[in-house]
């Protein structure tokens, strides 16, 4: 595979903005899920919330912004990339673990 080149002229400005907040907002949604069906699975009372809330939310805002820029990187079509955003964001930490195992193995191989 030939090596990937940097384009010294992308900045920070030319990232599409709105698409990446609202990204966010639907990773969000997922964390929301995974919190709400944790507390009604587990019979724990609303004090775990805002805490269990606030992991939530963080997590899936990093895996949604992570899958993202894959998307955006490997030009998917804008339905694969708004599920992956949906599944990112309801798998958490979960996919972040599996991204970060998946991609320390690569660098391991070269």
């Amino acid at each position: 595979m030939a090596a990937m080149q940097l384009d010294p002229t992308i900045n920070l400005q030319a990232l599409p903005w709105v698409s990446v907040l609202i990204s966010g907002g639907i990773a969000m949604w997922g964390g929301l899920v995974v919190t709400l069906n944790r507390l009604d699975e587990t019979g724990a009372d609303w004090s775990h919330f805002w805490r269990w809330l606030s992991k939530d939310l963080v997590s899936a805002m990093v895996a949604g912004w992570l899958m993202f820029f894959i998307g955006g990187w490997l030009a998917w079509n804008v339905w694969l990339v708004a599920f992956s955003l949906l599944a990112a964001g309801y798998g958490g930490t979960r996919m972040l673990d599996a991204v970060t195992k998946k991609f320390i193995s690569k660098i391991e191989e070269s």
